[in-house]
Formats: C-alpha cells, structure tokens, sequence
C-alpha cells in the first residue's frame, strides 16, 4: 500500500482552506500560547496539510501529512505576533496576524488560546463558507475588553463597519470603511457592546469577535470567549437547543438571537411557555434558561436569524460561545468533530 506521502504527491496541489487569525486574551502581563487543532474530514484518506504566516513575521512554513481519520495539534511558534488589546484606536488597526492553512485533502480546523487557567477555542470556517454580509454577535460584561477582527482573502478587499450610534460610544464614527489586501488582519477593540454591528464587504472576508475577559453572567472570574462569525447566507430560521454541559457543572445558559431583518416575528418556547416578539435588522433578544430546565429552547423565525448560546458560568466550568446550527441544515453539516488540545 501506497503511503501517505506518495498518495498526495499524485493527488493535487495545496488548496487555501482557512485564513484566520487569533484574538487576544487577558493574560495578566504573560504570554498566551496558540495552537491549532486540524483533523482529517475522510476516514479514507489522507492529508497534507501547511500552515504558512503570509506577512513578514520570519516565520517559517509548518508541513504535516495526516492519516485517514487522525488529527494533530500544532503549537503556533512564539515569534507570532500578539495583538494588543489595549489599542484604544477607535479606528482599528491593520496587523500582520494571519495564518493561513493550505492543504491537499479536506481538513476540520479548530484555534485554541491559552493562558495560565484561562483559555478560548473556536472552530474556523472553510474558505468556501465565508461571506460579504455580517451581523456582529458579542457579549456586554467589562466594557473595554470586546474585540473585532477580519482577515482578507483577496487582495483589493474593502469593507465597511457600520457602528449602530445608538450604542456606540461618540469617540466612534458612525461608519469605518478599509481596504486590505490579501490576507491582511484587521483588529479593533471595542468599549461597547457591538452585537447588531453590520460588516459588509466587496469580497468575502472572515470575521472573528470575542471578549478577552467575559464573565457569563457577571462574577469575579473571568475567561476569554471567541467565535469565527457565520455570514447571513448561513442563518436559520428553525433552532432547538438545551444545555450544552452536566447541570452539576454549569449555572444554566443565555441565549441570543440576532435578526437580519426588519419586521421579523421571532416565537420561542421553552416547556409550556411560549412568547412572541418582533425585532428589527440588528436588534437582538436575549433568553435566560436556568439550570435546573431540562426541556430543549425552540425558536422559529419568520426571517433569517444568528442564535449563539453562552453557557454560563461557575466554579468548574468556563463561559462558552457557541454558534448554534439551524434545525433545518442536513444532519451531515451538523454533525461536528471537537479536538482535545
């Protein structure tokens, strides 16, 4: 039988799968470290994977072949550079933070930060999956520690950040607009809650919003949370969710849906409750489910909608954002494989 190695060579040529970049989290004045988890999608073949830092960082290419059905986890070098989040610049900054994972075979891709006893993760979205069109979703506990990034795939990428004045603060515009080219970042941290914030691009761009120091609901302790954003195209209209860990272990969740749209009648129901409201583009509704509620949360839409689950909180367990799939997509696309790192 043929190896790995002598089955990729025949195979093809390395393909852009993901581009991404790590968002920062609040370490105390050390040092996070970074890893990626990546994972065969076929438990028949193999893959050849490269995760290369485009810009100049002097960091070298990292080459790994992975057997049908294996993964492995690759500790990102510390010469990559960490974003600050105190950069207070209401206008964002453009970084040279993006690592992009080519490979010959279709790969998974989570990103993991760590730091001492805090830690984020987050699944990447395939190059093929992103969009122009988002809705920011965040959450609203410590005002200066919620963070934006994009990265661009293509060069010639411009993008505008439109910020909803009735929540930003006035040291913000009311509109960015940037233009980056190929596998550029761009980061902006934010003192406001920017959920309902529109992004929209001439090329699809991935975006990536997270808080470096969230607490969910609000204690003393805190954690980083992070998601890779799905664009509108992707939103559902049909979700039913429970608690994602043991009771024992967690305070319960919060819920938070996003419309895309004006007019859109949003009914949820959770036991023998049942409520109904109307939101507009970029309002969003939040749901508290306790602990102890063993039913699933069922929502229906009339338009598309973003629902992100936070689990919240206690002296075991982490906070955790979650982009919650829609009902509707195919059971293959929701089906999903989570890394040990």
């Amino acid at each position: 039988m043929a190896s790995c190695l002598e089955t990729q060579l025949d195979y093809g040529h390395y393909e852009v799968q993901y581009a991404f970049t790590f968002l920062p989290i609040f370490c105390g004045g050390g040092r996070s470290f970074h890893r990626v988890s990546i994972l065969t999608k076929s438990s028949s073949s193999c893959a050849s994977v490269k995760l290369s830092f485009p810009l100049p960082n002097n960091i070298g290419d990292i080459n790994i072949t992975l057997s049908p059905g294996s993964g492995q986890s690759i500790l990102i070098p510390e010469a990559y550079p960490e974003i600050d989040p105190r950069n207070r610049d209401p206008y964002g900054e453009i970084t040279n933070t993006t690592i992009v994972i080519s490979a010959i075979g279709k790969v998974h891709a989570y990103a993991f930060t760590e730091c001492s006893s805090q830690a984020s993760a987050f699944r990447l979205l395939d190059v093929d999956d992103i969009g122009t069109n988002y809705w920011v979703m965040s959450y609203h506990i410590y005002r200066r520690h919620k963070m934006l990034a994009i990265v661009s795939i293509y060069d010639n990428t411009s993008i505008q950040i439109h910020l909803n004045t009735s929540i930003a603060p006035e040291l913000y515009p009311n509109n960015i607009t940037i233009l980056l080219n190929k596998f550029q970042t761009y980061t902006l941290a934010l003192e406001f809650d920017p959920t309902g914030v529109q992004l929209t691009s001439n090329k699809p761009i991935s975006v990536f919003s997270g808080h470096t120091k969230a607490s969910v609901p609000a204690t003393a302790n805190t954690d980083p949370i992070a998601e890779c954003l799905k664009p509108v195209e992707d939103w559902g209209t049909v979700f039913s969710l429970t608690q994602l860990v043991d009771r024992e272990f967690a305070g319960g969740y919060i819920v938070r849906i996003l419309s895309s749209s004006t007019n859109n009648i949003i009914t949820w129901k959770l036991g023998g409750n049942h409520n109904e409201t109307t939101l507009a583009a970029g309002e969003f509704l939040e749901v508290l489910v306790d602990g102890n509620v063993t039913h699933p949360l069922e929502i229906v839409a009339s338009n598309k909608v973003l629902v992100v689950q936070f689990t919240m909180m206690n002296d075991h367990t982490s906070p955790v954002m979650l982009q919650v799939p829609s009902s509707r997509t195919s059971f293959v696309l929701v089906m999903r494989s989570f890394p040990s790192f």
